[in-house]
């Protein structure tokens, strides 16, 4: 029948296509990308069902600055396999530098659920949410990140810090404010603990903090504005 006709047919392919993959993959990796290009296509027409030759090819066009086509080699490879961490995070990277902010979202909270304890796939995906303007939703990501961080990390922390007053959250901005103070005593540390109080509506603390930073900065003209 077709079916058994169609499967013959594949398994004779399968040597060339392994060997175009193999010449393509090398080329790529020498720098060749032009070479590349040809035989890893030739592979995965040969045989659709070869992930590496599709990934291998979304790589290889991305290189080469033609998005739009490294998108959809890479669409196949999560077609066929759905749960490739590394294939959603590349995608939304493409998607990401077209300005297609919400999609790639889409691709980076699949890879996190994937991979559910991957600090990166989680600072990835809370970076993402910033740039498609959703600093709630960046919230919650950095939080997830600093857990499992385990630790306080100042970086980190100012990046949710950044957020929380984007959303705004209050709470979150006057926690991470104040963890990130422990990290950086100065006057700015109280400058940023009482811009949090502010949002979170908690004024005559937020005077209190700004008092400290005239105190520990006496000619900061920022602190006396506060």
């Amino acid at each position: 029948d077709n079916e058994a006709q169609d499967e013959d047919e594949r398994l004779r392919r399968e040597p060339e296509a392994a060997r175009a993959l193999t010449r393509g993959t090398d080329l790529g990796t020498q720098g060749d990308l032009e070479g590349a290009v040809p035989l890893l296509r030739r592979a995965v027409e040969l045989n659709p069902t070869l992930v590496d030759g599709h990934f291998n090819l979304a790589v290889a066009l991305a290189r080469l600055g033609k998005t739009d086509a490294a998108i959809t080699a890479m669409r196949e490879v999560i077609r066929l396999q759905p749960k490739d961490v590394e294939a959603h995070t590349r995608i939304a990277t493409w998607l990401s530098v077209q300005g297609r902010h919400g999609d790639a979202v889409v691709h980076l909270e699949r890879a996190a659920a994937l991979d559910v304890d991957s600090q990166d796939a989680w600072l990835k995906l809370a970076r993402g949410y910033e740039a498609a303007d959703r600093p709630r939703a960046a919230v919650g990501a950095y939080k997830r990140v600093l857990g499992l961080a385990g630790r306080d990390d100042a970086a980190l922390l100012d990046a949710l810090f950044s957020a929380a007053m984007a959303a705004p959250d209050g709470p979150a901005a006057v926690d991470a404010a104040r963890r990130l103070r422990a990290l950086r005593p100065g006057h700015e540390g109280f400058l940023a603990v009482g811009d949090a109080l502010v949002v979170n509506g908690e004024f005559e603390a937020a005077a209190r903090e700004y008092a400290m930073a005239v105190a520990l900065a006496p000619r900061g003209a920022r602190a006396h504005a506060a």
